[in-house]
């Protein structure tokens, strides 16, 4: 079944203008500038039905519109009455010429006057000679017979139906009243309202569809539609198009400068970089000090061991001095590298405010401020404003943190990601640029305190160097005793036992000292995971929020290109049929 255009257009137009208000909304745009409905600014367009009692003005409405005006055999419209339909008006006016209610001609002509198309009805019967007189007073007198529509109703009340042959012999009786026009002029349609009805009910395809054709109801459709087309109705409905073409362009237009977003953008990730790089660094060559220490311990343990020893002057005495001594030494190994530690967390802070004050200093960062200066800015800035430093630094920070609250991103989720205007916070600039990193989280880790690792590394304290001293100190009675006869006294499987026994008091001593270079190792390298983890774990989480504000922006903007792609391909598409079926 045909439909009508003009309706049907007037159907999509709304349509667009719905789904365009919920897209704006979702996506934080104004709708102040879209149209609030899309008829034209006359108001909607009027089909006007005029014609005589009972001719079917009513059902021909329905079968047009749906729309039951509550049908009977009398008069049954004692005034205009007036439908809205897809934003057009379908006005339905009392009959004429009956003599019965001659206030109801004046009612009649008023709404002719309003008629974009007027459509008027007679039946099979044709034109009686009131009929004739008033159609030709409205078609000659009053010009109105290029925005009508003839249609002749009831074709199922004439001996051959709503046929060709039968719609050919009413044709050449009517020519005689449409003279100047010819029913080709008029559009003259031939309806069976009847039919009509009883296709609607029935169920059987071939029947449904011969019932339909016998109707007439696509051919008044065509008719309609060929009006419409040449009388350049539907160009009406262009104008509330126009505007709303106009606010989708604007909407899909205002943008920041996608140059100058992804510019900041990749200014973050090198700050990340940075960070990244200099953690990485900074823990490789902690970790080789680490190592080294350990590996140091372990040859103090070695050397220190040695002073076990069946020799002349060697006692008990030389021999506690001696690994006193190695203990000492460990205690100044640890002390030592926890010196170079902190030596390396301090120059890996030096590197990064070095390496991020190349970065805002450049001729990259520079050109982004620039360029970010030329985004609208809002009004208001939530949390207060950001310094007016000319500092570059601060350019890229104020301007960026402007345009992201600007993209949309007021009252949506994002934007409680943006503190203070300042969507660069992670580098914490301030008004000289440095300035702001030198009071940062990171740098307060460092300045005051002086030291990054610092534990007491002091097990030797209470050493008792009770088992090895004990083992070779029976020895050295012996020799004591023996004196100078040692070698004379001695024999060979007593002096293998000795040597024995000295062996195993050197691989005590030196377990000892392999699990206190162990203990440094686990110790220290626990302290320095935990002071980076204080150092940089807060600035990397930050700067890494600030990347996914970054995407998530991205999606949400995707996300409106597309929503408003689709609804401004659909506005045009619109638009073009309207072009196409204006004749």
């Amino acid at each position: 079944m045909k439909e009508f255009n003009l309706s049907k257009y007037t159907v999509q137009a709304e349509e667009i203008l719905i789904e365009t208000k919920k897209i704006f909304q979702k996506m934080d745009i104004p709708i102040d500038g879209l149209p609030e409905t899309m008829k034209p600014d006359e108001g909607a367009i009027k089909l006007v039905f005029v014609g005589q009692y009972s001719a079917g003005k009513s059902s021909i409405i329905k079968m047009l519109s749906g729309i039951d005006t509550g049908i009977g055999a009398a008069i049954t419209t004692q005034k205009s009455s007036v439908y809205d339909w897809n934003d057009l008006q379908i006005i339905d006016t009392p009959g004429i010429q009956t003599g019965l209610r001659p206030d109801h001609d004046e009612i009649t002509y008023n709404e002719i006057g309003q008629a974009a198309l007027l459509i008027f009805v007679i039946t099979n019967e044709g034109f009686d000679q009131q009929m004739g007189e008033h159609f030709r007073k409205l078609a000659i007198e009053q010009k109105r017979g290029s925005n009508m529509i003839l249609v002749i109703n009831k074709m199922d009340r004439t001996v051959e139906g709503n046929t060709a042959e039968q719609q050919k012999v009413i044709r050449d009786d009517i020519c005689k009243v449409l003279i100047p026009y010819t029913p080709e002029d008029l559009y003259v349609s031939f309806l069976s309202t009847q039919t009509y009805d009883e296709y609607l009910e029935e169920t059987d395809p071939e029947i449904k569809a011969e019932l339909l054709e016998e109707s007439g109801h696509d051919a008044f459709i065509d008719n309609l539609n060929a009006f419409v087309a040449k009388k350049q109705v539907s160009a009406r409905l262009q104008r509330p198009l126009y505007t709303l073409e106009t606010v989708l362009r604007k909407a899909m237009g205002i943008s920041t400068d996608d140059k100058a977003i992804d510019g900041a953008e990749e200014l973050i990730n090198r700050k990340l970089r940075i960070l990244d790089n200099a953690k990485a660094d900074c823990m490789r060559d902690i970790t080789d000090i680490i190592k080294y220490t350990r590996d140091n311990i372990i040859s103090e343990g070695k050397r220190g061991s040695l002073c076990i020893k069946l020799e002349k002057g060697v006692t008990e005495e030389t021999i506690e001095a001696g690994l006193n001594e190695a203990t000492q030494n460990v205690s100044k190994i640890v002390e030592d590298s926890q010196k170079e530690i902190n030596e390396r967390f301090s120059s890996m802070i030096e590197e990064i405010e070095n390496n991020i004050k190349s970065e805002i200093s450049s001729q990259f960062a520079h050109d982004i401020a620039v360029q970010l200066e030329k985004v609208q800015m809002p009004t208001r800035l939530p949390n207060g404003e950001v310094s007016n430093s000319s500092d570059t630094a601060v350019k890229v920070s104020k301007h960026l943190g402007n345009a992201i609250l600007n993209f949309g991103l007021e009252g949506s989720k994002l934007a409680g990601t943006v503190e203070g205007g300042n969507i660069l916070s992670g580098i914490s600039f301030a008004q000289s640029g440095l300035a702001g990193l030198s009071g940062s989280m990171l740098h307060e880790m460092v300045k005051g305190v002086g030291s990054f690792v610092g534990f007491k590394f002091a097990p030797w304290g209470a050493l008792k160097w009770a088992k090895a001293l004990g083992t070779i100190g029976v020895v050295l009675s012996i020799l004591s005793v023996l004196k100078n006869i040692y070698d004379l006294v001695t024999s060979a499987d007593k002096q293998r036992e000795n040597e024995e026994k000295v062996r195993d008091a050197r691989n005590d001593v030196r377990e000892k000292f392999n699990n206190w270079a162990n203990q440094a190792y686990e110790e220290l390298t626990k302290a320095v995971e935990v002071q980076m983890s204080k150092i940089m774990d807060a600035e990397i989480t930050e700067t890494k929020k600030v990347l996914q504000t970054f995407q998530d922006r991205r999606d949400l903007l995707k996300l409106r290109k597309e929503k408003l792609n689709n609804i401004f391909s659909k506005e045009q598409k619109l638009m073009q049929d309207i072009e196409q079926n204006i004749a």
